[in-house]
């Protein structure tokens, strides 16, 4: 089985996110929500697969047979934006000692954070999440 990773990054009010593979081109896929955008890029990279079969490309044996299985990876903007459907940047703030408006820059993607930021957005989420289930034990 082939693993696609999927970059996704956030741009305006949108999910963005792309695929390239050797000689097989790119899949790009944009759209407004998460599910959206899922199903949008799934579609996508099957309208390109059959496209290429179409036109007589030589395609590896995984994609002929569509078995991979599509991994995605959220740069920071989108990953904070697919967090606030569940918690608010301020508590993502509070949670990760990183202030508001910084957190608001990259979830627009205006800055990108360094690796040892999005680190501590990370760390922050799991303990939300951690902090959520508490809730209910």
């Amino acid at each position: 089985m082939q693993k696609i990773d999927v970059k996704v990054d956030w741009a305006g009010t949108n999910y963005c996110g792309h695929w390239t593979y050797l000689d097989m081109g790119i899949v790009v896929s944009t759209a407004k929500t998460w599910e959206g955008f899922k199903k949008d890029f799934e579609e996508a990279l099957d309208f390109h697969l059959e496209g290429c079969e179409k036109h007589g490309d030589a395609l590896p044996q995984w994609a002929i047979d569509r078995d991979y299985e599509i991994e995605y990876y959220l740069e920071t903007a989108a990953l904070l934006r697919r967090a606030e459907e569940y918690t608010t940047l301020k508590a993502i703030s509070r949670a990760s000692g990183l202030k508001l408006s910084v957190l608001k820059k990259y979830a627009s993607a205006e800055v990108y954070p360094r690796a040892e930021q999005r680190e501590k957005i990370v760390a922050a989420l799991k303990k939300i999440a951690t902090d959520l289930v508490a809730l209910t034990l």
